[in-house]
């Protein structure tokens, strides 16, 4: 066998490895997270001292959703993982931050997470626990069905069952979150409006 057949098959041989290597490569998984649509306003750190506290529980939410892939509903009881498009931190953490950073935006209150924050100093307490947060491919739109409470020592002044729903506006990952985000801001809306009519009463 001379040095050029050799040479021939060895590269004969790269070329077929590198073809097979390609073929089974698994693309990256791309992450994301939900984000605020209400910014801070200015001024908001300097908050008046008069202003209530309101703790916010850590979200609960449901089994189904304590995984970082996106969950995506493909028929009646039918759901899929979805493999290359995941959230960079857990739901629950990341509902609770964004409601958060949203309510104390929207109400003249110390908005704080019970998590290292005393809860005797708390006038509010507002408790969410999610039931459903996912997309629902055959109607192309998000579906966030939640349960919330606001309680004020240990009387509970307001409790809601809600559904929203928001289109999803593109067939990309990206469009998913942008709908369920939105899902979630309707929800930080009315939970705003429920809060300032209580602190309002409380004066």
């Amino acid at each position: 066998m001379t040095v050029m057949t050799i040479a021939t098959r060895l590269l004969l041989a790269a070329t077929l490895l590198g073809q097979i290597g390609c073929a089974g490569t698994t693309p990256p998984a791309a992450f994301y997270l939900l984000e605020p649509a209400t910014p801070l306003g200015q001024g908001r750190e300097d908050a008046a001292t008069s202003w209530p506290t309101v703790i916010v529980a850590p979200v609960r939410i449901p089994r189904y959703l304590e995984r970082p892939h996106m969950v995506i509903a493909e028929g009646s009881g039918s759901y899929r993982l979805d493999e290359f498009h995941r959230w960079a931190e857990s739901l629950d953490d990341n509902i609770t931050r964004v409601m958060i950073q949203e309510l104390s935006a929207q109400v003249p209150a110390h908005i704080v997470s019970d998590r290292g924050s005393p809860v005797a100093d708390a006038r509010f307490r507002l408790s969410v626990t999610v039931l459903a947060f996912h997309v629902d491919a055959a109607e192309s739109r998000a579906n966030f069905d939640v349960q919330w409470r606001i309680s004020q020592g240990e009387e509970v002044i307001a409790k809601r069952h809600a559904a929203y729903r928001a289109p999803v506006a593109g067939n990309d990952a990206t469009a998913r979150v942008a709908a369920l985000n939105d899902c979630l801001s309707q929800l930080n809306r009315d939970i705003a409006d429920a809060l300032n009519l209580a602190i309002t009463k409380a004066r």
